[in-house]
């Protein structure tokens, strides 16, 4: 560890991906993790964070905040969840995924800079963890299931891209369990992320589940041809139908009683052309059996003309014989 530039107490080290880092910071002393990530030309590079703090007290969370080339991500630990009747919720382990970028082909392999930023006014230690790893299964592939975990505290997102030959998908997610309550959200690629129970509405559509839940995506609906499936775990489960709990005991931690196992697969939908081709089959099918009915009832009338001559019908014309009918048909 050195001094940060500019004085105050603090000390900057340049930390590895993959590693995990422990320590402890006050009023008189913050901690800041560099982060150099060098990527490929054309390479989308998604980094999570996951932080973990043993610190209960609310009037001195500890605070972290990334910062990125063009955003900044900040929350705090304990992170407070409200729910009905000003419940709330306090979970000391947090995971988070940084927007991602894109580099552009020409530009070469780009470096880029993650700053990482520990610190509390609490006037005593307060211990952290801290770990930033790259994530290997970031982008969704067509037809394709891919599964996960996730909580309030640990909400997930990922990036799915249209193929040239598709344009539309219906992006599905199933789960065992029925209860935690979940959130499925369709974003454009647009940072920030919308990834928190508190705002995951605010962005895209969206659509709560319990074991099952689909979406129909159309490419034209987004520029870049590419957009964020998110996944929030909410902290009740009243928007899913379910009860809220009678009471919350302390600062309780709730990650694992709130783990959710998702999968997710995002396969093309029905062409535009399919549903002409139904809708013409139907109608030509229904045509045909329609025009084959009057065939029939006109043979049939031919038929009871011919067999019973000395009849008379009543026309708008007036009345008319058998014989006058069958002198009509030659």
């Amino acid at each position: 560890p050195r001094e940060r530039p500019g004085g105050g107490g603090g000390a900057s080290q340049t930390a590895e991906f993959g590693r995990p880092y422990a320590g402890k910071v006050s009023r008189d002393a913050e901690r800041l993790y560099v982060f150099n990530d060098t990527r490929q030309p054309g390479q989308v590079d998604a980094v999570r964070v996951n932080v973990q703090s043993d610190s209960e007290d609310l009037q001195y969370p500890v605070l972290f905040v990334v910062r990125q080339q063009k955003g900044v991500l900040s929350w705090q630990v304990p992170l407070i969840f409200r729910g009905l009747y000003q419940r709330s919720y306090n979970y000391q382990e947090v995971s988070r995924t940084l927007c991602p970028s894109e580099s552009m082909p020409e530009s070469g392999p780009p470096e880029r800079i993650i700053y990482v930023d520990v610190a509390s006014m609490a006037p005593y230690d307060v211990h952290y963890t801290l770990e930033v790893t790259r994530l290997k299964s970031f982008k969704l592939e067509t037809n394709s299931a891919f599964s996960f975990k996730a909580s309030p505290s640990e909400p997930q997102y990922f990036l799915y891209k249209f193929p040239p030959d598709v344009d539309s998908v219906i992006v599905k997610v199933v789960s065992k369990a029925v209860y935690p309550c979940s959130v499925v959200s369709i974003q454009d690629i647009v940072c920030p992320v919308y990834d928190l129970d508190h705002n995951v509405e605010f962005n895209g559509v969206y659509q709560s589940m319990t074991k099952q839940a689909a979406i129909t995506v159309q490419k034209k609906d987004f520029l870049e041809e590419q957009f964020f499936v998110v996944f929030v775990i909410k902290p009740e489960d009243y928007a899913c139908g379910g009860s809220v709990p009678a009471s919350v005991q302390g600062n309780e931690t709730w990650n694992l009683r709130r783990m959710k196992y998702l999968e997710v697969t995002v396969v093309p939908s029905i062409k535009e052309s399919v549903y002409v081709h139904a809708i013409l089959f139907s109608f030509l099918s229904f045509f045909s059996f329609y025009l084959g009915s009057l065939f029939v009832a006109f043979v049939h009338y031919i038929r009871w003309v011919r067999l019973f001559p000395a009849m008379s019908i009543w026309t708008a014309h007036g009345w008319f014989s058998g014989k006058d009918i069958q002198g009509c048909l030659g």
